[in-house]
């Protein structure tokens, strides 16, 4: 099941949260299989001015440090756009600071 991650073209129809998503796989779980791969639920973040892209790319190191260290994961728990995000992890992929070890997953550069 997919869902808008923006507001759809019909007002009057909303986007169903993450419960209703999964009240609806339960339904059709004993005939279909059902995935999710909706973000419902995600609240994209508000571009932060006052944030440096030095303050934005240590929190990024500490989210990989700590393991959190997919693309979408990352972008939830630090709450940018993917999209956002992976212009941020370009940069430090360029500087040598983050490593690509499969798509959309990274590592500290010489982190094991």
């Amino acid at each position: 099941m997919n869902s808008l991650d923006r507001p759809g073209t019909e007002n009057h129809i909303p986007v169903p949260s993450r419960e209703r998503l999964e009240e609806i796989a339960a339904f059709f779980k004993d005939t279909v299989p059902v995935e999710i791969i909706s973000r419902a639920g995600y609240e994209h973040r508000p571009p932060v001015v006052d944030e440096s892209v030095d303050e934005i790319n240590a929190r990024i190191e500490k989210s990989i440090r700590s393991g959190v260290c997919d693309l979408f994961s990352m972008a939830k728990k630090l709450q940018f756009r993917e999209d956002t995000l992976k212009e941020y992890l370009r940069r430090l992929e360029r500087e040598g600071r983050v490593v690509q070890i499969r798509e959309d997953v990274y590592q500290l550069n010489g982190q094991d």
